[in-house]
Parts: structure tokens; C-alpha cells; sequence
């Protein structure tokens, strides 16, 4: 914060570039559920799976943009708005599954990594955990879906990676309000 005049310092191109830029690189692992929507023989099946991956990925992007614009200014994040936003991913997550099939759980990754950025840690280990055991438990419940052992690997990989992103960006804010 400038000092002088009370408000944040400017975020850099560079900066502003690389945080769209670390949020986008991972919805690379889409691709499997993407190239299942590809590959659906018929076309409004091709079409709602390519669809709503594609809003999914935007989502995703502009959800964890938002709550790193929110903590580059020294602000909160709303849980309440940050709730509707995960609530809202893991609507258009489902809503891929015409297309997706059982690869529509490749979301729950993002849904779960996302929680651990914007809720507070016990929301956000009751989501992740939710997401974790979701693969385990459609297999149980979904006649010809096998269990997806890799998803709850990566789920947990994922949240973890992401609480120590999280708190980096959680020690920069109180850096940046000490030295207010």
C-alpha cells in the first residue's frame, strides 16, 4: 500500500498476467473429460459436455482471480459470495456430465483446491473431503462407473498444494498490513 495516498500499489502486467496464468495452467488436466465430450457420438451430447467444461474452466479462472484481487487489497474474501461461486462450479461441473460421463469428476478437484483458497479451513476440509470420497461413492451408486482411485489422489494432492499456496498469499497480506 502507498502510503502517501492510502491506496494499494498497482499490480504489474507481469503480475496480473501470471496470476490468470497460475489458476488457467492447471485446467490442462480438463482433457480427459474434454476429449470424452469430444468424442460423443451424438452432437448436443458433444455439445453440453464442451460447453459447460469450457464455462467450468472461465469459472474456475475468474473465481480464484477474484479472491486473489480481494486479498492483493487487503480484503477478506466474502465466505458467503466465495460459497455461491463453489456452489455455482460444481452446478456447471455436474452439468457437464451429458457430455462427460464419469469423467465429470476430473471438477471435483478444482472444486475442492478453489475451497481451500476461499473458505475458511474447516469449510474448506469438509468440501475437500466431500470431494474426495464423491469418486468412491458414485462407483458404489452408479451402475458401469468404476472407481476413481486416481481422482482421490488427486483431489487430496491438490488441496494440499493449494493450503500452501494459500498460505503464502495469507502471510503476503499480513506482511503488507504490518508494514501499513
Amino acid at each position: 500500500m502507498d502510503l502517501s495516498t492510502g491506496k494499494p500499489w498497482p499490480v504489474s502486467r507481469h503480475w496480473r498476467f501470471t496470476g490468470w496464468l497460475l489458476a488457467a495452467v492447471w485446467l490442462f488436466f480438463l482433457n480427459v473429460p474434454l476429449a470424452t465430450a469430444l468424442h460423443q457420438p451424438e452432437p448436443w451430447r458433444r455439445a453440453v459436455g464442451v460447453v459447460a467444461l469450457v464455462a467450468f474452466g472461465v469459472g474456475y479462472v475468474l473465481l480464484f482471480q477474484w479472491a486473489r484481487k480481494q486479498r492483493q487489497t487487503l480484503r477478506p474474501v466474502p465466505a458467503g459470495r466465495a460459497r455461491a461461486g463453489l456452489v455455482l462450479l460444481l452446478g456447471v461441473g455436474l452439468a457437464s456430465m451429458p457430455g462427460t460421463g464419469g469423467d465429470w469428476l476430473a471438477t471435483l478437484v478444482y472444486v475442492a483446491a478453489a475451497s481451500v483458497f476461499l473458505l475458511p479451513p474447516r469449510e474448506a476440509l469438509a468440501v475437500v473431503l466431500l470431494c474426495a470420497v464423491t469418486p468412491v461413492l458414485t462407483s458404489w451408486l452408479v451402475p458401469g462407473w468404476q472407481a476413481e482411485s486416481g481422482i482421490v489422489f488427486a483431489v487430496l494432492l491438490a488441496s494440499f498444494a493449494m493450503f500452501g499456496v494459500s498460505q503464502l498469499a495469507q502471510r503476503n497480506s499480513e506482511l503488507r498490513a504490518a508494514q501499513q
